[in-house]
């Protein structure tokens, strides 16, 4: 199992999205305007050796987080749920390019699951910069060999 392997694979995927930069690892800092930036970043629990050990699996969560520039919140907003959207065909979906296609990620992993959506909020950073984001909680099962 290599952890760098799975998220540059997740990161890839994501990349297919128009309009979406994903960054496999949390920069230093987020930089204003331009596209959507998508950080990957390891859950509170990053690898569980032991919820699937007697199948010889591993479970790694990420949070994938997008980071959409907010010139109105009415914009902003409408970003975020058509990059949360599933099954309408949008070629915007986050969801969709993780978990439509090949969910081994070119035989990466085992499989990947969208557990949950939470922490949706306006951010203000660097430079006064403002930013909605929310946190994607992906469960990724992998084989351990």
């Amino acid at each position: 199992m290599d952890l760098r392997a799975i998220r540059e694979a997740v990161a890839e995927r994501l990349s297919t999205v128009p309009g979406v930069r994903p960054a496999a690892f949390p920069p230093d800092s987020i930089s204003s305007g331009g596209a959507t930036l998508v950080v990957l970043a390891p859950a509170e629990t990053y690898v569980n050796y032991q919820e699937a050990f007697a199948k010889g699996l591993a479970v790694v969560r990420l949070v994938v987080s997008p980071y959409i520039p907010m010139a109105d919140p009415r914009s902003a907003f409408n970003e975020l749920d058509a990059l949360l959207s599933s099954g309408t065909g949008e070629s915007r979906s986050l969801i969709d390019a993780l978990m439509d296609t090949d969910r081994s990620l070119g035989a990466v992993v085992g499989d990947v699951v969208l557990e949950s959506v939470e922490n949706v909020q306006a951010l203000t950073v660097a430079e006064g910069a403002r930013y909605l984001t929310a946190d994607l909680q992906f469960r990724i099962l992998v084989g351990r060999r």
